[in-house]
């Protein structure tokens, strides 16, 4: 289910934007983390991604100051899916964990 979450985001940005928001890749990180995660976990995963993410982003932004491409631009990418696989495992040892009481 989570899997068709994320087609339908990604189906619906194409048709929205004109040009792929997310990758297929990170449609079958969804499926994996469908499977191997609890439902209380997986917008814990999502959201630690997504945040990773934005940090990431924004720390690159902070470094490139002085260059000419300084400037936040709607097109440049960012792989969701290099936060989102380390997110699924931190998701998973806390899903095994007794850090969390689902």
């Amino acid at each position: 289910m989570l899997a068709l979450l994320f087609l339908a985001l990604r189906l619906g940005y194409r048709a929205w934007r004109g040009r792929d928001g997310l990758g297929l890749g990170d449609v079958k990180l969804a499926a994996v983390a469908g499977v191997w995660l609890e439902v209380a976990a997986i917008p814990v995963a999502i959201e630690i991604a997504a945040l990773a993410g934005l940090l990431a982003y924004g720390l690159a932004q902070v470094m490139r100051r002085g260059s000419r491409r300084a400037m936040l631009r709607g097109y440049d990418r960012l792989p969701f899916g290099l936060f989102f696989a380390p997110a699924i495992w931190i998701g998973w040892m806390l899903d095994r964990s007794l850090l969390l009481p689902w």
